[in-house]
């Protein structure tokens, strides 16, 4: 997929792409590869860096560089950062799920500090159904499983919204997943970017909020409101529109030469 998006960037007179996508190598190594290449990288196009990778606080203001990375906090963001959207392990799109007498709202993960409120709020609702996998770890302890592979489209597959809180990073693979699949992510903000917000009016896709019980009261007024079957089609759409790796690198680019 890297190397996909690279090929976009061959014949730009503006930014050249670092030769390697920096994937979970910590915040020391990137401290020091980015303080590096602020002296090192000599040329008149900007370097531009991906980072797939837990930190979330700033990496630092480097003139020649833009760092692409998938966790940060919004309100702490350097005007040379840019969010990096978790696409490189899509779920393959389901037909909607039809709507039924109360909406569903799933989840199937690790049950970490940041999604336990949520879920028990949804729990504690009445008038939603839950459907609720909870792990003590990150895909089981077994991340390649067949069975609980499974079992996590599955939980997607079957419902219409999906928690997608923050794991360990300010970031959500999941949030990505929903949407490649064509269901709708339930999301607490926790200071979140999300990609192409000038672009996206990202109200129109997702449930997110800054309270539980606020997203547990979207969730029905949303459920009552809108065509779920529509909704369904329309986020899958937008996913197919900005996120498969070719229509991401060239909105990226676009991005990029409108922006720097």
């Amino acid at each position: 997929m890297y190397a996909k998006i690279k090929t976009y960037f061959y014949n730009s007179d503006k930014f050249n792409i670092y030769n390697e996508l920096l994937w979970s190598k910590g915040h020391d190594y990137l401290f020091d590869l980015l303080d590096e290449l602020a002296t090192t990288y000599k040329s008149d196009k900007k370097l531009v860096l991906f980072i797939v990778d837990d930190y979330e606080h700033p990496l630092g203001l480097y003139n020649n560089q833009i760092a692409i990375r998938t966790s940060m906090c919004k309100s702490q963001k350097c005007h040379n950062e840019l969010v990096l959207p978790y696409i490189f392990e899509p779920v393959e799109k389901f037909e909607p799920f039809n709507k039924t007498d109360k909406p569903v709202v799933s989840f199937c993960g690790l049950n970490s500090k940041y999604r336990q409120e949520t879920i028990q709020e949804f729990q504690n609702s009445d008038k939603i159904k839950c459907s609720f996998i909870l792990r003590d770890k990150f895909w089981g302890g077994k991340p390649h499983d067949s069975t609980i592979i499974k079992e996590f489209k599955e939980n997607i597959r079957n419902s219409h919204y999906i928690i997608c809180n923050r794991g360990a990073g300010n970031f959500s693979m999941r949030f990505y997943q929903v949407l490649s699949a064509g269901r709708i992510p339930v999301l607490l903000n926790t200071d979140i970017e999300l990609p192409f917000a000038d672009e996206i009016n990202w109200s129109e896709y997702i449930i997110i909020a800054d309270t539980n019980q606020e997203l547990v009261n979207k969730v029905l007024e949303h459920y009552y409101k809108v065509d779920i079957i529509e909704q369904q089609n329309k986020n899958s759409e937008m996913y197919e529109k900005y996120f498969t790796v070719d229509n991401y690198a060239r909105h990226l680019l676009e991005y990029l030469n409108k922006n720097y």
